[in-house]
């Protein structure tokens, strides 16, 4: 029986829609209405009509535009909250960041930048334009567009996008109070704090560094926080203690004057990766101003001037970030000035990324500067958020652990958390291990290695110069989850235990993927930090190691797919279906699902 042309052409389709996202699938469906939209005319003209149509829809644009105006306008008029047990108001800062670059090549830049400062601790709206740890409407947009009821703060700060991932008690003041007790400081000691930060707006922001200062009992400035983020959703946190200042007064007018802060100075290294054309081997200076005093009632100019040095300590890059005007308080503005202040702030937050890769493309092309690689995040570092593809992998990685920490104390901490296992009566009697991912990426690359055994896959990650994990005890790793690695692939009768489906799938994505196996694997280092020779003997320390032939060995992570929950394993299959048939797809990546 011949099978019909139609008939083939559907098959694509339906993999589009077993397989596909919400967005492929609209995307299909646009380009199909496009190519036969004379079609879908004339189908609309036989049986509603253009007129008619177009008359109804014009008419129920007008309400839906005249409902959203009344929410805006509710929106501003209804939200005024005072905290009075905050010595600070929440506050913006209209401010300019200019970068200037002394080498290897000369390059300077100035963009208008928007600061949204909170008193931390604080929870609330103020004046329906900032809004701190509010909780939101789970609410979808679309069932919302007929009602009256306002609209949430244009820019929003959450806890929750702060610090540590995760969440957190008490929001800003939580996540504030974890980190500097993680930091072996007394949150007591810092009662008031206040952020400045690039708030989100409509949901959406770009925040290169946010800024904490901690003030004492009597409102003083002790101490300051940079949270610096990268663009590959890294994170660090600088805690910096300034250097004692004594404030000083200036003249305002010919009769009276006005103290303001001395700039706070403070030294520090750098820690995290945060531009290709800079190396994680250099050192910050910063100089600040406190910008809330006196006793935090302050409203003065906002002004940071962070500076990057060279290894060999000289300057070679200076960022700052000040003030244009002076510190608005959205809450005594009237209808007109919020909107006034919308209208031109906007969409500074969208354009961030834009003049991002604007200067990222001058500096490259223009410029000719060296193009340093990402290295793996250090340990003080907190890791970006995992893909899907990989907290699915995770969970395969976390039930593997489970089923070997029995008598020891196997502490695994990936990016937000830290999770426990022991026997809870022998915990003082054992040896503790403890496991932290330092990058997501450890989860996808766990399978290039065969059929090694976990220990072994461990091990390596964690002696490369650009490790993706750190272990406490490389000993009892071993004793553990063993160190062997079998030098060719294991027939697995645990595989037979398979539906005969995904059987088949398995061995299309070993066709698949085959000839893509990639040799043992280290990212691209930053250039002064190792150079070739080191980083080939790391490479074969870490993939030689010595097989450890004594007592029975634990399982392989493939394995233990075998034996674990359908639907995991149909997880991973179609991730691996989706990674293994994706155009372009890097040979480390398509081939992380070859053994399962």
């Amino acid at each position: 029986m011949a099978i019909r042309p139609d008939t083939l052409a559907a098959i694509p389709l339906c993999l589009i829609v077993a397989l596909g996202t919400r967005f492929e699938i609209f995307l299909i469906a646009s380009i199909a209405l496009y190519f036969n939209w004379q079609d879908g005319a004339k189908l609309i003209e036989t049986y509603v009509g253009f007129t008619y149509l177009t008359t109804v829809f014009g008419i129920g644009f007008v309400v839906l535009g005249l409902i959203q105006f009344l929410r805006y306008i509710n929106t501003l008029k209804s939200w005024n909250l005072e905290q009075n047990e905050f010595p600070a108001k929440p506050l913006f800062f209209t401010c300019e960041t200019s970068h200037t670059r002394f080498f290897p090549q000369k390059n300077s830049f100035k963009y208008s930048y928007l600061l949204t400062g909170i008193p931390v601790g604080w929870k609330g709206n103020s004046g329906g334009m900032i809004s701190a740890d509010v909780e939101t409407d789970e609410t979808p947009w679309y069932s919302k567009l007929l009602s009256h009821k306002p609209f949430g703060a244009w820019w929003t700060v959450r806890g929750d996008n702060y610090m540590a991932r995760g969440s957190a008690m008490n929001g800003l003041r939580g996540k504030l109070d974890q980190y500097l007790e993680s930091e072996n400081l007394d949150p007591k000691d810092y009662p008031y704090a206040y952020l400045f930060t690039a708030a989100k707006f409509l949901g959406y922001s770009s925040n290169p560094v946010s800024f904490w200062n901690l003030y004492s009992e009597s409102k003083e400035l002790k101490a300051m926080i940079y949270e610096v983020n990268n663009t590959f959703d890294e994170r660090h946190n600088y805690l910096l203690i300034p250097e004692a200042s004594q404030p000083r007064e200036t003249k305002t007018s010919k009769t009276a004057t006005q103290p303001i802060s001395t700039r706070h100075q403070v030294k520090f290294s750098k820690e995290l990766f945060v531009s290709p054309f800079n190396y994680r081997n250099e050192g910050y200076s910063a100089s600040a101003n406190d910008c809330l005093y006196p006793e935090m009632n302050g409203k003065g100019p906002f002004d940071t001037t962070i500076t990057l040095s060279s290894a060999e300590g000289q300057p070679k890059v200076i960022a700052r970030i000040y003030s244009t005007g002076k510190a608005i308080d959205p809450s005594v503005l009237s209808v007109w000035e919020r909107t006034r202040f919308i209208y031109s702030w906007w969409g500074i937050g969208f354009l961030t990324v834009p003049r991002t890769l604007w200067q990222a493309y001058i500096l490259s092309r223009r410029r000719k500067l060296p193009f340093a690689f990402a290295p793996q995040p250090k340990e003080s570092n907190i890791g970006r958020t995992a893909q899907e593809d990989e907290i699915a992998y995770e969970k395969l990685f976390l039930g593997y652990l489970r089923i070997h920490t029995v008598e020891e104390i196997v502490i695994y901490s990936p990016a937000a958390q830290e999770l426990l296992w022991n026997n809870p009566e022998k915990r003082d009697e054992v040896a503790q291990l403890e496991i932290k991912v330092l990058s997501p990426t450890l989860y996808s690359r766990l399978l290039h290695y065969g059929f090694c055994s976990i220990g072994h896959i461990l091990l390596s990650e964690s002696q490369l110069l650009n490790q993706t994990i750190k272990i406490s005890d490389t000993q009892i790793l071993s004793s553990v989850f063993g160190s062997a690695c079998p030098p060719q692939k294991a027939t697995l009768a645990s595989t037979w235990q398979l539906p005969w489906y995904e059987r088949t799938t398995l061995d299309l994505l070993s066709a698949l993927t085959d000839s893509k196996k990639p040799a043992p694997y280290i990212s691209s280092i930053e250039r002064k930090e190792c150079d070739q020779e080191s980083t080939n003997k790391q490479l074969h320390h870490a993939h030689h190691i010595k097989a450890n032939t004594e007592g029975s060995a634990p399982i392989t992570l493939h394995e233990y797919l075998a034996t674990t929950d359908a639907a995991l394993r149909r997880t991973f299959l179609i991730n691996a279906m989706k990674l293994a048939l994706a155009p372009g797809s890097a040979p480390e990546i398509v081939f992380v699902m070859m053994y399962l």
